[in-house]
């Protein structure tokens, strides 16, 4: 991918991400909905909420939960839980408009993906 492409890929990735955060209620939901299974897993539960949307929404989540892999966390002294809560007042921190369910299933994505 040429640093062209690189630059219009991370560019309609960010209109995606607008394009769905103007309602924090969309894309709150659409992190509880992705991240309810295992990513991916249920796409069609996905394409039922946000039909037309779909691709906006499923790109708006990635760039969250791309987000959240990417905390990085001093794990000196911490157990699980305290990273959880770590995580979630990262992300409460960054995003404000994102509901206690959406935070609490990116904590546990991350907790997860570490364990």
């Amino acid at each position: 991918m040429s640093t062209s492409d690189a630059g219009d890929h991370a560019s309609s990735e960010l209109s995606a991400l607008r394009a769905v955060a103007y309602d924090p209620r969309n894309l709150s939901e659409a992190i509880v909905i992705f991240l309810r299974a295992r990513p991916n897993k249920n796409l069609e539960e996905f394409r039922s909420r946000f039909g037309s949307d779909t691709e906006v929404a499923f790109a708006a989540v990635r760039e969250i939960v791309r987000e959240t892999e990417q905390i990085s966390i001093d794990w000196t002294g911490k157990s699980l839980i305290d990273i959880w809560h770590e995580v979630k007042d990262v992300m409460h921190d960054r995003h404000p408009e994102l509901s206690e369910d959406a935070l609490v299933k990116l904590g546990n994505y991350f907790t997860y993906l570490v364990r």
